[in-house]
């Protein structure tokens, strides 16, 4: 009887292939042959998920694989077609179904509203839909409860169609594919996604997601079937027969087995574990007493050479770590050396025209004052008179008063373009001196009163009287100086904030101390040990380079001293600069820098 049915099948299926060829349209004879000596077997083009395992997706080799895939090629052996397969995103594939791109769409759920323009095969399977969701997700059990939710969807799925039709009160985020949307819900993403069951269980196994899973019974169960347009709903026909001989020679629940069940491991008494443990152990334990000794000296040989390439491919790292490093300080040097040349030239030409001014205003001052005997006399004969629009009684206090403020300003200008020229000039051993601390912050507030004015309305200067010098190079201190108050005018969310900068002595260290106390956002505590490291920055969106603080520190180890922070987040951030104070026993060992380094035990 079986044989019966099944040739029966064929010659079935054997019959609608010929009566396939006759009813395609002239545009699609490539499917079947016009030879009547040497006829060609119909060629159609399968689509489906490339992302969809266990259905459907790209192996390793990038090779169509699962459950899918091999029930096509298996419709393919039994009816006499060849198929190609041809894997993409699903709503591509959607897409190219329409546009005749693609003759049949596998692995596609049946739904009313799809009905109207596509045509479905029998069903082959059913997948369960179900909601997935994080720990801290909020309690849902079925679709109502989502409302108001995101919820993360395969864009052009059965639940994404689903969903906007019938469910407008849901937020949905589209997902390429379900693997993706698993990923965003694991990474924090939306709160919940709509997978199905058996395939998320396997995304979620295969690729090592943690803390998701579905909660609460199927929403949804969808039957599986083949799907192709209206014009060529012949070819439904052939699947529809194909899927009933896999079904009927065993094909079908082969694959099923091999895709789609996941076996249950076997149950083993406690009797069956203690005597095939028994059988097993006794000759394990007779090998293993002979082989302890021999495996015992290899072990340890191998753990020395083990060892010592450790600490080979260790000292490596270390030191491609450290040229790498230096190549990228190497690399900021020369452009800051560029920089400093570029500042150099600005100043000399912001310098040539304040020159002039500084040079004429005096003499203009010195005329207007010698004018005044002529104009008073005008002005008691003839009464008030206008100069420059205004009148004479106004401009004669006045014009004195704009011309010694411009003169001010003009002197101002050169004090900043000085600074500037200091600040942009490389340090160098030749440029160590003794320093008055006080004088370095207050060149240092030049370069950068615009920035403190722009970020604080409370700011504070309490310089210490009598300090001691210091020992170094004004420019590359002044460097260190100008970071610290810039740093901390960047971390001010608010010009209510306070800044306040403070010199003292420190008598317990021998130091002079400068103190930048800002009330700004803070810094963790898991990055303060890192914040004078190359290139870390919290602020690389903004455009930090990580760089200011790195600098610095250096700055402050060739002069011997110690940067310390203290933070709270939210609080404020509290940096101190020490530096030795020069005293009359420290002259000779001032003298001795300024011509070579120094050991690092000369340190505060």
């Amino acid at each position: 009887m079986y044989d019966i049915t099944r040739g029966a099948l064929r010659l079935c299926v054997a019959c609608l292939a010929v009566v396939f060829c006759a009813v395609l349209p002239p545009a699609r004879d490539a499917f079947c042959s016009t030879n009547a000596t040497a006829p060609e077997r119909l060629t159609i083009t399968i689509g489906g998920d490339l992302h969809y395992p266990p259905y459907e997706f790209l192996d390793a080799l990038g090779e169509p694989n699962g459950f899918n895939v091999e029930l096509s090629r298996a419709l393919a052996r039994v009816t006499g077609i060849n198929v190609q397969i041809r894997l993409g995103l699903w709503q591509n594939m959607r897409e190219a179904l329409d546009k005749g791109e693609i003759d049949v769409l596998q692995g596609i759920s049946h739904s009313a509203e799809r009905a109207q323009k596509i045509r479905f095969s029998d069903p082959y399977t059913t997948v369960e839909y179900s909601i997935f969701a994080r720990e801290d997700s909020p309690m849902a059990a079925s679709l109502a409860d989502m409302a108001g939710r995101a919820v993360l969807v395969e864009e052009g799925g059965a639940m994404f169609d689903m969903l906007r039709r019938f469910y407008p009160r849901i937020s949905v985020s589209p997902a390429y594919n379900h693997e993706n949307a698993l990923r965003r819900l694991a990474a924090g993403h939306g709160d919940f996604a709509l997978v199905s069951k058996t395939a998320g269980k396997y995304m979620i196994q295969m690729n090592g997601l943690k803390g998701i899973r579905p909660v609460g019974t199927p929403i949804s169960l969808e039957r599986y079937c083949y799907a192709t347009t209206p014009d060529k709903e012949q070819l439904l026909e052939l699947v529809n027969s194909g899927l009933e001989m896999l079904k009927a020679n065993g094909t079908y629940a082969e694959l099923c087995e091999k895709w789609l069940v996941v076996p249950e491991p076997d149950k083993i008494s406690w009797a069956d574990v203690f005597r095939y443990g028994a059988l097993i152990l006794v000759p394990l334990l007779l090998i293993l007493v002979g082989s302890l000794v021999w495996s015992r000296m290899l072990q340890r040989k191998v753990a020395e050479r083990t060892h010592e390439l450790q600490l080979e491919i260790a000292r490596h790292l270390e030191a491609k770590k450290e040229l790498e490093r230096k190549q990228k300080v190497i690399i900021h040097s020369d452009r800051m050396a560029t920089l400093g040349v570029m500042a150099s030239g600005i100043a000399h030409e912001i310098n040539n025209p304040n020159g002039t001014m500084l040079m004429n205003l005096p003499i203009m001052l010195d005329s207007f004052e010698d004018a005044l005997e002529v104009l008073d006399v005008y002005y008691e004969e003839n009464g008030d008179f206008l100069m420059g629009g205004l009148p004479y009684s106004r401009m004669r206090n006045e014009i004195p008063q704009m011309l010694t403020d411009m003169m001010e300003g003009a002197q101002r200008i050169k004090h900043i373009v000085h600074d500037l020229k200091d600040f942009s000039r490389k340090g160098e051993q030749a440029d160590m001196e003794r320093l008055d601390m006080n004088h370095v912050v207050e060149a240092s507030l030049r370069l950068v009163n615009n920035a403190i004015r722009k970020s604080t309305n409370a700011f504070t200067l309490s310089l210490g009287s009598d300090l001691p010098p210091v020992f170094g190079s004004s420019r590359r201190i002044q460097q260190v100086v100008v970071n610290l108050i810039l740093n901390a005018c960047q971390a001010l969310p608010d010009t209510s904030r306070a800044l306040t900068v403070a010199t003292s002595y420190d008598e317990g260290i021998n130091a002079v101390t400068l103190q930048v106390i800002d009330e700004g956002v803070g810094i963790s505590a898991k990055h303060l040990d890192n914040i004078t490291d190359p290139f870390f920055t919290t602020k690389r969106e903004s455009g930090g380079t990580g760089l200011g603080l790195s600098v610095s520190a250096g700055i402050v180890k060739e002069h011997f001293g110690a940067l310390d922070f203290e933070s709270t987040p939210g609080k404020g951030t509290t940096v101190t600069l020490s530096l030795p104070a020069m005293t009359d026993d420290s002259e000779a060992g001032a003298a001795s820098a300024s011509t070579g380094p120094q050991p690092d035990g000369a340190r505060i």
